[in-house]
C-alpha cells in the first residue's frame, strides 16, 4: 500500500490493517480453490510424455525424447504470444504439440488428425504452412498398427479423437500464425527457415515400430537402438 501510494495511486480513507490484508488473501485462496500451483505446459508436456514412456514400456523412448524437446522449443514460442485461456489452455496446447510432434516424427499420420471441419487439402495445406515445410510428413508407421497408435494416443491424453482433432486444429493455427509474425520482415531475428520447423531428427525404424505391440497385445523386449 505504502508502495501504490509513493508511485502516486490514491490513498483510500480508511486504512488497510494487517487483518483485512489475510482476509483478502483467503478470500482469493478459497476463490482458486486453494490450487495455487496450477499446471503448465511445461508440466503437461512432462506428464503425458511420462504416460506414452509407461505404456510402451520405453520403446520409443529416443523419439519421445526429440518430440518432447520439440514441443518445448514451440510452446516458448506460443507462450510468448498467446495468453493462457479457456481457448487455449496449458492442457490444450500440451496435447496439441504433442500430437504436432508426433505427426512430424512419422509416429502418426497426418490426415487420423484432421478436424471434421477441414477437408484433406485444407488440413494438409494448414499443417505445412505452420511447419514450414511444401509437403506433409511421410508416416512410416505401418498401416496395421496405425490404429493402435491412435487408441494409445487417446490414452495418454485422456481424450478422445475427435477432442484430440479440436486441440492440434486450435494449436496448428497459433503456430502458423507465430510462423507468419517471424517472417515479416520488420523482425530482423526471422531468418528464412521458420523458427517453429522442426530439427533434424534420426528416422523412425519402420522394422522397429512393426515390432512394437499395443498395451493390449505386449512390447518388444528392447526399444530401438539410439
Amino acid at each position: 500500500v505504502r508502495w501504490m501510494v509513493k508511485k502516486g495511486y490514491r490513498e483510500e480513507s480508511h486504512g488497510v490493517s494487517p487483518v483485512s490484508i489475510i482476509e483478502q488473501e483467503h478470500n482469493l485462496l478459497v476463490a482458486l480453490q486453494w490450487k495455487i500451483d496450477r499446471p503448465s505446459v511445461h508440466t503437461w508436456l512432462q506428464a503425458l510424455v511420462s504416460r506414452f514412456a509407461v505404456l510402451t514400456q520405453g520403446f520409443f523412448a529416443p523419439y519421445m525424447e526429440w518430440i518432447f524437446r520439440q514441443s518445448m522449443s514451440s510452446a516458448v514460442m506460443l507462450v510468448t504470444r498467446y495468453a493462457l485461456s479457456a481457448e487455449m489452455s496449458a492442457q490444450r496446447m500440451a496435447k496439441g504439440l504433442l500430437c504436432v510432434w508426433l505427426i512430424a516424427a512419422g509416429v502418426i499420420p497426418l490426415s487420423a488428425l484432421r478436424p471434421t471441419f477441414l477437408s484433406e487439402n485444407d488440413w494438409e495445406e494448414l499443417f505445412c504452412k505452420s511447419q514450414c515445410q511444401g509437403r506433409q510428413p511421410t508416416c512410416i508407421t505401418p498401416k496395421s498398427r496405425c490404429d493402435n497408435m491412435l487408441e494409445l494416443l487417446c490414452v495418454v491424453t485422456g481424450s478422445e479423437l475427435g477432442n484430440l482433432q479440436v486441440d492440434v486444429h486450435v494449436v496448428v493455427e497459433a503456430m502458423l500464425s507465430v510462423s507468419e509474425d517471424l517472417q515479416q520482415p520488420k523482425l530482423p531475428t526471422a531468418d528464412a527457415s521458420c523458427s517453429m520447423s522442426a530439427s533434424v531428427c534420426r528416422a523412425l525404424d519402420p522394422a522397429a515400430l512393426s515390432r512394437w505391440r499395443s498395451p493390449c497385445g505386449g512390447y518388444s523386449l528392447a526399444p530401438p537402438a539410439a
